[in-house]
C-alpha cells in the first residue's frame, strides 16, 4: 500500500497536465485491486486506455497531458502490471474472462458510458477479451496500435530479433534483479526507430521491471488467439502501425482489412511500436479525429 500511494502522490504532484489526474483502486475480475487514473469529468467524449505488456497506465503519460482537458480519459493497470494486484495462482492469469471482467469494472467504477478504447500492443489482445465476453454495444470504436489484437498471429521475426527477444525473455526471468533490468531497458529502447528521451526510458523500463518472473511466467499459459472475432467487430477499428514493428506489421493488417466489415489503417513512416510516444502529436491529433467522427476522415477518397 505504501508503494501506491508513493506512486500515486508522484502521478499527481507532477504539474503535467492542466486536467486534474486522479487516482483510485477498483475491484476487477475476481475482486482483484487494480490501479485506475482517469481525467477529465462526466459528459466529456470519453476514451479508455489500455497499455501493453510488462508496462503500465504511465505509459499513456503524454496522452493525460495533450488531451487530459478536452476528454474524460480512463486508463488502468493490467492485472499483474505497475500497481495492480498480482494473482498467485497461474488461472488468474489464463482465463481469459478475468481480463474481460477487468475491463467492464473499469468502465463501470469509473462511470464510463461508451468510452473509445485506445489499446497499445498487448492491450489490444485485453480488448478482444472485453469484446468476446461483452460484445461491443457499450464501445464507440476500437484503435489498435501496434497490435492486431490476436486477429493475425505475431509475424515471425527475423533470426536477429528472435535472438534478441529470446535473450531478454532469459534475462526477465532471472532471480537477478540487474538481469531483470538490462532486460526491461533493451525491451524499452528497442521499440523506437529513435532515441526517446531520458525521462521515458525511465518511467517505462520502471514499469517493466515490476512484472515479476513468476507472473510473466503465468501470463505465457493464456490464450491470445482471437482469429474468430474478425467478422464480430461491426464496430468502427483504426490500426496505427509503424514501418519498422515487429509486432504488427502494415502488410499483416492490409490482409486483415478485408475481414472486418468497418475499419481502416493509419500508416507511419520511420516508426516502431511505439507511435503515441515517437510521433505523439500525429497520434493524438488521429485520436481526437477518430473519437470526433469515427473513421470518416481516414478513409481512402
Amino acid at each position: 500500500m505504501k508503494q501506491f500511494f508513493s506512486v500515486c502522490l508522484l502521478v499527481c504532484a507532477q504539474p503535467l497536465a492542466a486536467a486534474e489526474i486522479k487516482s483510485e483502486t477498483v475491484a476487477g475480475g475476481a475482486g482483484l485491486p487494480l490501479q485506475v487514473i482517469s481525467a477529465g469529468e462526466p459528459g466529456q467524449p470519453e476514451i479508455l486506455l489500455i497499455h501493453g505488456f510488462s508496462l503500465s497506465s504511465s505509459s499513456w503519460t503524454q496522452q493525460f497531458e495533450s488531451l487530459g482537458d478536452d476528454y474524460r480519459i480512463v486508463a488502468f493497470d493490467l492485472r499483474g502490471h505497475g500497481n495492480s494486484a498480482q494473482p498467485w495462482e497461474a488461472a488468474g492469469y489464463a482465463d481469459t474472462e478475468l481480463w474481460a471482467d477487468d475491463v467492464a469494472a473499469v468502465i463501470a467504477a469509473t462511470g464510463l458510458k461508451k468510452p473509445t478504447v485506445v489499446a497499445w500492443s498487448y492491450g489490444g489482445h485485453v480488448t478482444l477479451d472485453y469484446i468476446r465476453k461483452y460484445g461491443t454495444a457499450k464501445l464507440a470504436g476500437v484503435l489498435l496500435s501496434g497490435s492486431t489484437a490476436g486477429m493475425l498471429p505475431f509475424p515471425a521475426p527475423d533470426p536477429e530479433t528472435a535472438k534478441r527477444f529470446m535473450r531478454q525473455r532469459q534475462l526477465s526471468l532471472s532471480a537477478n534483479s540487474g538481469d531483470r533490468f538490462d532486460a526491461a531497458h533493451s525491451f524499452v529502447t528497442g521499440m523506437a526507430v529513435e532515441p526517446l528521451d531520458h525521462d521515458i526510458i525511465h518511467r517505462e523500463v520502471a514499469a517493466a521491471v515490476l512484472l515479476t518472473p513468476r507472473v510473466r511466467t503465468a501470463m505465457q499459459g493464456r490464450s491470445l488467439d482471437n482469429a474468430d472475432l474478425k467478422g464480430k467487430l461491426t464496430l468502427p477499428v483504426l490500426f496505427v502501425v509503424g514501418s519498422q514493428d515487429r509486432s504488427a506489421t502494415y502488410e499483416s493488417i492490409v490482409e486483415l482489412m478485408p475481414e472486418l466489415p468497418n475499419a481502416a489503417v493509419s500508416y507511419y513512416e520511420d516508426t516502431g511500436h511505439m507511435p503515441f510516444i515517437e510521433r505523439q502529436a500525429r497520434f493524438d491529433a488521429e485520436v481526437r479525429r477518430f473519437v470526433a467522427s469515427g473513421l470518416e476522415s481516414f478513409r481512402a477518397p
